[in-house]
Protein backbone atom coordinates (compact mmCIF):
# COMPACT_ATOMS: atom_id res chain seq x y z
CA UNK A 1 0.00 0.00 0.00
CA UNK A 2 1.12 3.81 -1.29
CA UNK A 3 1.90 5.92 1.58
CA UNK A 4 1.32 9.92 1.82
CA UNK A 5 4.83 10.62 1.74
CA UNK A 6 5.17 8.48 -1.44
CA UNK A 7 2.16 10.13 -2.84
CA UNK A 8 3.54 13.28 -1.95
CA UNK A 9 7.13 12.90 -3.20
CA UNK A 10 5.40 11.62 -6.19
CA UNK A 11 3.43 14.99 -6.73
CA UNK A 12 6.73 17.28 -5.94
CA UNK A 13 8.77 14.59 -8.84
CA UNK A 14 6.45 14.83 -11.31
CA UNK A 15 5.64 17.81 -13.60
CA UNK A 16 1.82 18.52 -13.69
CA UNK A 17 2.17 17.86 -17.28
CA UNK A 18 3.26 14.84 -17.10
CA UNK A 19 0.56 13.47 -14.10
CA UNK A 20 -2.13 14.62 -16.94
CA UNK A 21 -0.79 12.62 -19.77
CA UNK A 22 -0.56 9.85 -16.71
CA UNK A 23 -4.21 10.79 -15.92
CA UNK A 24 -5.36 10.20 -19.72
CA UNK A 25 -6.85 13.28 -20.29
CA UNK A 26 -8.89 14.09 -23.13
CA UNK A 27 -7.63 17.22 -24.43
CA UNK A 28 -4.07 18.18 -24.72
CA UNK A 29 -1.77 20.05 -21.89
CA UNK A 30 -2.15 23.45 -23.27
CA UNK A 31 -5.87 23.24 -23.56
CA UNK A 32 -6.29 23.03 -19.74
CA UNK A 33 -3.83 25.79 -19.50
CA UNK A 34 -6.04 28.19 -21.52
CA UNK A 35 -9.04 27.09 -19.89
CA UNK A 36 -7.76 28.19 -16.18
CA UNK A 37 -6.05 31.47 -18.19
CA UNK A 38 -9.56 32.20 -19.22
CA UNK A 39 -11.04 31.44 -16.23
CA UNK A 40 -8.30 33.81 -14.60
CA UNK A 41 -9.05 36.55 -17.10
CA UNK A 42 -12.96 36.27 -16.13
CA UNK A 43 -12.38 36.72 -12.05
CA UNK A 44 -10.48 39.98 -13.43
CA UNK A 45 -13.71 40.78 -15.60
CA UNK A 46 -15.91 40.22 -12.88
CA UNK A 47 -13.78 42.52 -10.51
CA UNK A 48 -13.79 45.23 -13.08
CA UNK A 49 -17.15 44.89 -13.83
CA UNK A 50 -18.49 45.24 -9.92
CA UNK A 51 -15.94 48.13 -9.58
CA UNK A 52 -16.84 50.11 -12.46
CA UNK A 53 -20.35 49.83 -13.24
CA UNK A 54 -22.05 47.04 -11.38
CA UNK A 55 -24.08 45.20 -14.71
CA UNK A 56 -26.15 42.67 -13.60
CA UNK A 57 -25.93 40.92 -17.19
CA UNK A 58 -22.30 41.05 -17.64
CA UNK A 59 -21.90 39.89 -13.86
CA UNK A 60 -24.43 36.15 -14.65
CA UNK A 61 -22.85 36.39 -18.00
CA UNK A 62 -18.89 35.85 -16.68
CA UNK A 63 -20.19 33.75 -13.15
CA UNK A 64 -21.94 30.59 -15.85
CA UNK A 65 -18.76 31.37 -18.08
CA UNK A 66 -17.01 30.01 -15.04
CA UNK A 67 -18.79 27.27 -14.09
CA UNK A 68 -19.11 26.68 -17.73
CA UNK A 69 -15.12 26.15 -17.80
CA UNK A 70 -14.56 24.55 -14.44
CA UNK A 71 -17.22 21.76 -15.53
CA UNK A 72 -15.60 21.33 -18.92
CA UNK A 73 -12.12 21.14 -17.72
CA UNK A 74 -12.51 18.42 -15.04
CA UNK A 75 -15.42 16.76 -17.68
CA UNK A 76 -14.98 13.49 -16.96
CA UNK A 77 -14.47 13.87 -13.45
CA UNK A 78 -18.14 15.82 -13.00
CA UNK A 79 -19.93 12.99 -14.84
CA UNK A 80 -17.70 10.15 -13.03
CA UNK A 81 -18.00 12.07 -9.60
CA UNK A 82 -20.66 14.08 -9.66
CA UNK A 83 -20.86 13.89 -5.63
CA UNK A 84 -17.96 16.45 -6.24
CA UNK A 85 -19.52 18.69 -8.16
CA UNK A 86 -22.40 19.04 -6.01
CA UNK A 87 -20.01 19.60 -2.88
CA UNK A 88 -17.80 22.27 -4.44
CA UNK A 89 -21.84 23.73 -4.91
CA UNK A 90 -22.75 23.17 -1.19
CA UNK A 91 -19.11 25.14 -0.28
CA UNK A 92 -20.17 28.27 -2.84
CA UNK A 93 -23.90 28.26 -1.56
CA UNK A 94 -22.32 28.27 2.36
CA UNK A 95 -20.38 31.52 1.08
CA UNK A 96 -23.48 33.16 -0.43
CA UNK A 97 -25.47 32.17 2.81
CA UNK A 98 -22.67 33.62 5.44
CA UNK A 99 -22.52 37.13 2.91
CA UNK A 100 -26.02 37.16 2.69
CA UNK A 101 -27.16 36.55 6.26
CA UNK A 102 -23.98 38.49 8.43
CA UNK A 103 -21.47 39.82 5.57
CA UNK A 104 -24.12 41.98 3.80
CA UNK A 105 -24.71 44.13 6.84
CA UNK A 106 -21.31 45.22 7.01
CA UNK A 107 -20.40 46.22 3.23
CA UNK A 108 -22.21 45.45 -0.13
CA UNK A 109 -21.13 43.96 -3.16
CA UNK A 110 -23.43 44.08 -5.93
CA UNK A 111 -23.92 40.44 -7.59
CA UNK A 112 -21.86 38.42 -4.73
CA UNK A 113 -23.57 35.59 -6.10
CA UNK A 114 -21.05 35.56 -9.44
CA UNK A 115 -18.29 35.70 -7.07
CA UNK A 116 -20.06 32.65 -5.39
CA UNK A 117 -19.55 31.01 -8.96
CA UNK A 118 -16.23 31.84 -9.02
CA UNK A 119 -15.76 29.80 -5.82
CA UNK A 120 -17.47 26.93 -6.83
CA UNK A 121 -15.15 27.01 -10.04
CA UNK A 122 -12.42 27.13 -7.94
CA UNK A 123 -13.37 24.72 -5.46
CA UNK A 124 -13.99 21.76 -7.87
CA UNK A 125 -10.82 22.39 -10.09
CA UNK A 126 -9.23 21.69 -6.57
CA UNK A 127 -11.10 18.57 -6.41
CA UNK A 128 -10.60 17.55 -10.29
CA UNK A 129 -6.70 18.08 -9.89
CA UNK A 130 -6.60 15.87 -6.76
CA UNK A 131 -8.31 12.81 -8.86
CA UNK A 132 -5.86 13.81 -11.80
CA UNK A 133 -3.06 13.32 -9.28
CA UNK A 134 -4.45 10.29 -7.53
CA UNK A 135 -5.45 8.70 -10.82
CA UNK A 136 -1.75 9.62 -12.12
CA UNK A 137 0.19 8.20 -8.87
CA UNK A 138 -1.52 4.89 -9.16
CA UNK A 139 -0.76 4.43 -13.04
CA UNK A 140 2.88 5.56 -11.74
CA UNK A 141 2.36 2.33 -9.05
CA UNK A 142 1.54 0.14 -11.47
CA UNK A 143 -2.16 0.07 -11.12
CA UNK A 144 -4.75 0.22 -13.59
CA UNK A 145 -7.10 3.49 -13.29
CA UNK A 146 -10.16 0.89 -12.22
CA UNK A 147 -8.66 -0.28 -9.29
CA UNK A 148 -8.70 3.31 -7.53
Amino acid sequence: MATQQEYDNFKAETPRRTRYRMAQKTFRYPVYQSIEAIGLLLLVALIWNIWSFGSTIVASAIGILAVILALLHHASTAMQKPWLALAAGFEAFIVWALYAWWLSNYFQVDNFWAFCAFVFAFRFVQRGEHEINVKAFFVAQGGELANQ
